[in-house]
């Protein structure tokens, strides 16, 4: 896990960005990047596609509740948006 907010306050940094990939890839790196101006620090990760391991890794599934809960954040995303 990398901090890669707050960029401009040292103190007030957490893991906060996220990359998701299939189980096609495979992660070869990842670093964060040095600060350039943003909030965020930048992250740069290498993956190797990797098809026939793709069984290697459980896929997950959505429960009723989170597939719930999904929607309904999507929809305040939706309304919020028409708001601005």
């Amino acid at each position: 896990m990398f901090s890669t907010f707050h960029a401009k306050y040292p103190v007030l940094r957490w893991p906060l960005d996220h990359i998701f990939v299939t189980e096609h890839f495979t992660l070869v790196g990842m670093q964060r990047l040095n600060y350039f101006g943003s909030d965020h620090f930048p992250i740069l990760a290498t993956f190797c596609y990797r098809p026939s391991r793709k069984d290697e890794h459980e896929t997950p599934e959505a429960n009723a509740e989170e597939r719930s809960e999904a929607s309904e954040t999507i929809q305040e995303g939706k309304v919020e948006k028409q708001e601005t």
